[in-house]
């Protein structure tokens, strides 16, 4: 019984280390390397059209905008993709790296339209993504072979830390304009990678009509307040970016429209700013590269100290595009 079991052990470590060796044949002990230059198409390319108030196309590249980009690599025997190399540009020309013959790559690349003057940046070429110096990318206009930070050289969709005047402030949205992409499975070969970006951003205008005394803000939460005041000839109408998960940016290839509800608000407050009325504390529903319009009305009549009333209108538009809202100033503190 014991030679038998012998016999089957030697047997099973015999097969195994034919597999094995089978395997690592089946290999190329130097495999063949491919120079691959990137290039970028979809929606940053300019070749899809917005067909419903259309916001801003991309336009040329200029040496204000940012190009992050994180690299991932799936050798051989792999299930999973693994950190490849990383970089951040605001040079196409210098976009180029060297990829393995039997390895899949996962691109993900971000652009953030004049970035230089967008993004949180403390020194020339260094960025941050958060309130925090850990976080932090250097345009280098090269890639960086190697392991990278969660945070750093981020190509995803949800750091924002940006620039607002002479300070930084975080917002979850903010005024950007922003693209984001991904390809998967990419084979190598001698030629230039065409990284899909599709454009990550919504659109929200306010038409005012009565602003005779006072201001009115406009206020998406987690968003830049934008304030008018009385007889100022601006009319809001601001892009801004839209956080949205990979998988979703990915099926954004089949035509795919996302919507999402935000928390929005609308106030007035008088002229000493001791007293405000709120006009509008909603989730208002914002599409992908769709305006949403704010048409709001203000008829002022007798406006007493404390002594403010309201009421708002809501019309919705059969495509959910345009609010709106009629509010009187006449009576009811806020």
């Amino acid at each position: 019984m014991k030679k038998l079991m012998y016999f089957l052990a030697a047997a099973l470590l015999l097969g195994c280390s034919r597999e094995e060796q089978m395997n690592q044949e089946e290999l190329p002990l130097t495999p063949k390397v491919y120079h691959v230059n990137l290039a970028f198409a979809g929606e940053a390319a300019n070749e899809i059209e917005v067909s419903r108030d259309p916001l801003s196309k991309a336009g040329e590249v200029d040496t204000n905008d940012i190009y992050i980009i994180n690299v991932y690599h799936k050798p051989p025997l792999e299930s999973g993709y693994s950190k490849y190399a990383y970089g951040a540009f605001d040079r196409l020309e210098n976009m180029s790296l060297d990829l393995y013959e039997g390895t899949l790559y996962q691109f993900k690349a971000t652009l953030v339209k004049d970035g230089r003057n967008k993004l949180y940046m403390m020194y020339p070429n260094r960025y941050y993504w958060f309130a925090n110096e850990d976080y932090v990318g250097e345009i280098g206009n090269k890639f960086i072979v190697g392991e990278w930070g969660d945070y750093e050289y981020g190509a995803g969709i949800w750091a924002n830390f940006v620039r607002e005047g002479d300070t930084y402030k975080f917002y979850s949205y903010p005024m950007w304009d922003r693209y984001y992409g991904i390809e998967s499975d990419y084979v190598p070969e001698n030629s230039t990678v065409a990284i899909n970006l599709y454009r990550a951003v919504f659109g929200a205008k306010v038409n005012i009509v009565g602003l005779t005394e006072g201001s009115l803000s406009f206020h998406i939460e987690n968003a830049p307040e934008v304030i008018v005041r009385a007889d100022s000839l601006y009319t809001p109408d601001n892009i801004y970016q839209m956080n949205l998960p990979d998988y979703e940016m990915e099926s954004i290839k089949a035509g795919e429209r996302y919507s999402y509800k935000y928390r929005t608000m609308i106030t007035w407050t008088d002229a000493t700013g001791s007293r405000s009325v709120k006009i509008l504390d909603e989730q208002i529903n914002y599409a992908r590269l769709e305006r949403t319009i704010f048409n709001v009305t203000l008829k002022q009549g007798a406006v007493e100290q404390g002594n403010v009333e309201f009421n708002i209108e809501q019309e919705e538009i059969a495509d959910g595009e345009i609010h709106d809202l009629e509010g009187s100033i006449s009576g009811v503190e806020n």
